[in-house]
């Protein structure tokens, strides 16, 4: 998710007061070579690589298959959030280990413990994606 952003600008018809808009957005970047190379986006940047397609099938399949397994999977998601959110004020990341999006990595750690893995197995594969 983009951490978010503000634009300001003069109220109408005022000299002094300003209004100002937050806005924050998902941003999917996709490719079969490297998306992105400026190190600034890199840093800021969760990077997924997925296995290489070995069942090929139809779309109409696909969206049958998935739409007969919606509610379970939407159901197993908001579970493990529940739980994750539950463990989150308990989640600290060592000074040393905080990456710059210090938010994301807390709530990584906290969907990890959720998973019954640690949180230490979240920060160190964050930090492998990050180099």
């Amino acid at each position: 998710m983009a951490t978010g952003a503000t634009f300001t600008t003069r109220k109408l018809y005022t000299d002094a007061e300003e209004s100002a808009i937050r806005a924050k957005r998902p941003v999917t970047l996709n490719g079969i070579g490297a998306s992105i190379t400026a190190q600034d986006l890199v840093d800021r940047a969760i990077s997924l690589e997925l296995p290489v397609i070995e069942d090929r099938r139809e779309a109409a399949g696909l969206e049958a298959e998935f739409d007969r397994q919606h509610p379970a999977l939407l159901g197993a998601l908001l579970h493990l959030f529940a739980k994750a959110l539950a463990i989150l004020p308990s989640i600290t990341i060592e000074r040393d280990r905080r990456p710059r999006l210090i938010e994301f990595a807390r709530l990584g750690c906290a969907v990890a413990e959720a998973m019954d893995r640690t949180a230490d197995d979240f920060v160190g594969a964050f930090e492998t994606m990050l180099t």
